[in-house]
């Protein structure tokens, strides 16, 4: 149900973002796909953050190098801290790259 709010596009953005926090907390490999497609249609930078987090905790390899991008080069202050916080505590929240 999540991943089928997360993608669908007549909804809302900020509602198909609040879709994301279930998912990360699965921390399931199988959502990397349909977070990386929602990825794409997202332009809320909290959103696009939480999406990226979420791949991560959910084991996307590519997810590191998307937060690094956030944390360096994210127009939006808030998302650009909010992605160097979380790139310095991820060692401590106990998912599966640790």
């Amino acid at each position: 149900m999540a991943c089928a709010v997360l993608l669908d596009t007549d909804v809302p953005e900020s509602e198909r973002a609040v879709a994301i926090e279930p998912l990360a907390a699965l921390g399931d490999p199988r959502t990397i796909e349909p977070l990386r497609q929602a990825l794409a249609t997202l332009t809320l930078p909290l959103a696009r953050l939480a999406t990226v987090q979420a791949l991560d905790v959910c084991g996307d390899p590519e997810a590191l190098g998307m937060l690094e991008r956030l944390a360096s080069a994210e127009p939006d202050e808030t998302a650009r801290k909010l992605a160097a916080s979380y790139i310095v505590s991820r060692e401590q929240l106990g998912r599966p790259w640790t």
